[in-house]
């Protein structure tokens, strides 16, 4: 029903691969639906929460993805599992060039939604406000430079 309330409006209901579901849950979920107005959205970090290779998880959902969540993070493995920072694109542990390249070749979205996120203590608001414009710039110059996203393909 939802489905076909989105197609009127002309509205695309994008399932995110949050941390609780396996890309191949959410593809079942998709094949269940089986509706043109219903896809994914990647985030590219939130198979780290479940334990699924975060590229397996772009790779498996990037041809139904109308949308994304365009982030990195880094995982250090102690003693009792592991533990994820937010860090900027490019600081992380996945490699955010095989990344893109899944989404702009295999999605049908024809943008990066940078997200970021950083687990910011909101004690000192000053403090998280400064690493938050410091993290969305070091994402943009990533994107930039890095990833050529936005740059005329010809220079």
């Amino acid at each position: 029903m939802a489905a076909k309330i989105s197609e009127s409006y002309g509205i695309r209901l994008a399932l995110d691969n949050h941390c609780d579901s396996f890309s191949e849950e959410i593809l079942w979920v998709l094949k269940q639906v089986n509706h043109p107005f219903v896809g994914a959205c990647i985030d590219t970090m939130n198979a780290w929460h479940i334990a699924e290779d975060p590229m397996n998880a772009i790779m498996n959902l990037a041809p139904v993805a109308f949308t994304n969540h365009f982030r990195d993070d880094r995982v250090e493995f102690c003693r009792d599992g592991f533990r994820v920072s937010e860090v900027a694109v490019g600081d992380g542990d996945i490699d955010m060039k095989k990344a893109y390249q899944f989404i702009k070749n295999q999605s049908p979205t024809n943008r990066i939604n940078i997200e970021t996120e950083m687990g910011i203590s909101l004690e000192d608001k000053a403090a998280a406000l400064r690493l938050e414009l410091e993290t969305v710039k070091k994402n943009i110059h990533f994107c930039r430079t890095v990833l050529n996203i936005g740059k005329d393909e010809s220079e």
